[in-house]
């Protein structure tokens, strides 16, 4: 018999908005419950004006679609098989479209299963955050030329930094090489898992979250972030999804789907929308934030804060991404260049001889 997840735990939220500055929402988020688990997903799509939205898009409904044929045995390879044909999906439309050739979407999904581990995918610098005890964790690492050069003991200069924390390394849809990072949390009672677009980080510190949820339910709490983050500057789309390990009788096992919609209300629990662009209140016009400004926590310092055991496995090149010609003109191309060198040094060494 197939173990399920206990659904009456998980309190679950998802919620969208477009920000101040931008035209258009291109996060796509959402939530989906059914035997094999539940699953939280945020996407923020990139690529101009009309292709980040469709790529977001293409992306959450391959993982939904995905998600619901899991049937490996393992949840974590599931979910790293769901994210990687995502990946195809976005980047077949791309090449099928000269206007949206340059499309992609960062994607960071979470699927908790029935022994309550949370297994974390990510590409890119949407974020996957443990809330436990108060402190907010940083499970996930960003796909960054600033983020990855950090680890690596690069300095940068002043001026760069800002541009190179935008300057994504990985991406769904830009890159057959797609690579895949993992990671397991091993959940708690009281315990959230906390997944957001880049919209929330630039204006909202990470300590914040956990304040935000301190005395709300899940609706109130991701509303004030978003309104935080709007009140600062609100300059991109802000996406959050929340799950919480708590008292749930309402919800029954089966597909139960959210995906973001800009025009609806950020209300209901286990629904997702994005507040009216003439809403005073989510586009910053309304009340100030009343979060304090706080500095950011280093990753590993956080998940200690938070006494969590993280299995963190980087990603690898996905071969099978690979297009055929490539793996077979690749050899080639090495062997050409071999060939020319030893060409060369033969000619070179016949001429010296000569002399």
């Amino acid at each position: 018999m197939t173990a399920h997840p206990d659904f009456s735990r998980f309190e679950t939220h998802a919620a969208s908005d477009i920000g101040r500055v931008r035209a258009e929402n291109q996060d796509c988020c959402g939530v989906i419950y059914s035997p094999a688990g539940v699953l939280l997903a945020v996407c923020d799509g990139m690529g101009g004006h009309e292709g980040g939205g469709i790529a977001s898009k293409l992306a959450m409904e391959a993982l939904q679609n995905g998600f619901k044929e899991f049937h490996s045995g393992s949840l974590a390879r599931d979910l790293e098989s769901a994210v990687y044909e995502a990946g195809r999906t976005v980047r077949s439309a791309a090449r099928e479209s000269h206007r949206l050739r340059s499309m992609g979407t960062t994607c960071v999904a979470a699927l908790i299963g029935a022994d309550n581990s949370a297994h974390i995918a990510n590409v890119g610098d949407s974020r996957a955050y443990l809330l436990r005890g108060g402190v907010a964790a940083q499970i996930t690492r960003d796909h960054t030329v600033y983020e990855e050069q950090q680890r690596s003991g690069m300095q940068f200069m002043a001026e760069n930094t800002d541009a190179l924390r935008h300057v994504l390394t990985r991406c769904l849809g830009m890159d057959a090489s797609l690579r895949v990072d993992m990671f397991e949390v091993s959940l708690q009672p009281g315990d959230m898992l906390l997944l957001c677009s880049d919209g929330l980080m630039a204006h909202v510190p990470d300590e914040d979250f956990a304040e935000a949820f301190e005395d709300a339910d899940l609706a109130t709490g991701t509303k004030m972030l978003i309104e935080c983050a709007n009140a600062r500057g609100g300059c991109d789309n802000t996406s959050i999804v929340v799950l919480r390990w708590a008292v749930r009788t309402e919800q029954e096992p089966g597909i139960v789907e959210a995906i973001a919609v800009q025009s609806e209300p950020l209300t209901a629990t286990n629904s997702v929308g994005s507040a009216p662009a003439g809403d005073a209140a989510s586009r910053g016009g309304g009340a100030p934030c009343a979060m304090h400004e706080a500095t950011r926590t280093h990753v590993s310092d956080g998940l200690r804060m938070a006494g969590a055991v993280v299995r963190a496995r980087p990603g690898v090149v996905h071969r099978h991404t690979l297009p055929l010609w490539f793996r077979i003109l690749k050899p080639t191309a090495y062997a050409l260049l071999f060939a020319w060198i030893g060409l060369l040094l033969f000619v070179t060494f016949f001429m010296w001889r000569q002399r």
